[in-house]
Order: C-alpha cells, then structure tokens, then sequence
C-alpha cells in the first residue's frame, strides 16, 4: 500500500504541476520501490541458508595456555595445561540440522517466488492507480470545459 500511496502521490504532483506522467513511467517507479524490501529479504533467508548449512563444515579452534595467570592452571577438560591445544567441531551426521538446512533452503525459494509476486502486485496496483487518476483527470477536465 505504501508504494501505492507513493505512485499516487506522485501522479498527483506530477499533475498539479502540469507535466504528464508516462505510464511506463509509473510502473517502472513502482517496481523500482517494491525491490528494496523484497531483495532485503531474499538476502536474509539467504545467508540464513549458508549459516545452516555451513555446520557441516569442520571449524578448527588453535589455542594455547601460555598466558600470564595465578595458580596452577586447569584446562576445560579437567586434563594437563597445553603449550598448543587444536579442536575440532563438525557435524557428520546429524539429521535435525538435515532437516534445518532443507528448511533453510525451502525458505529462500520461497523468498524468491514472494518478491515476484511483490513485483507483480505493484505492477497490478500502479495499472490500476493511473487507470483510476486517468479517469479522474478527465472527468476532471469534462468538467472544467462544461462551465
């Protein structure tokens, strides 16, 4: 509705000052203004795709305990301190995450079928707001010729 609104108004200043708004003009505004939202989304539901389905990636942890400390110092693990400890975290097989990743992607087709129906709506409702303000405008300007 708000890009409605804008065409609208738009329509309505470009009028009041007399100069005429094309409708390819019209529409090529509307779609330009409905992508914003849309491709924000489909970005979003993108990288949260990547963020589930990069747990099946191994992430490597280096770490040392040579630091400056007081007492004797403990590992998290209960065992001796380390000069260099590696670790390692990685899913191999682990079926909710499956089904996340599969949901994940599910979402992001998703997102992509919304912002061509967001496109075409804004399409419909600028078609159909200039018809209306063409309609107006003339029955406007009948009108003014009949006084």
């Amino acid at each position: 509705m708000k890009i409605l609104r804008f065409i609208l108004i738009l329509t309505l200043v470009s009028v009041a000052q007399g100069e005429p708004l094309p409708f390819r003009q019209a529409v090529d505004l509307a779609v330009k203004r409905s992508g914003l939202i849309s491709a924000a989304d489909q970005m979003r539901a993108h990288q949260n795709y990547l963020a589930a389905a990069r747990m099946y990636i191994p992430q490597m942890i280096v770490g040392s305990g040579l630091a400056k400390s007081f007492g004797f110092p403990l590992s998290i693990e209960g065992s001796a301190p380390t000069a260099v400890s590696v670790n390692t975290m990685g899913y191999l097989i682990n079926p909710a995450q499956r089904d996340t990743v599969r949901a994940a992607r599910v979402e992001w087709d998703a997102t992509a079928f919304n912002t061509e129906d967001k496109r075409q709506q804004a399409i419909l409702d600028t078609a159909v707001t200039y018809t209306q303000l063409d309609r107006l405008v003339t029955a406007l300007t009948l009108l003014r010729q009949q006084e």
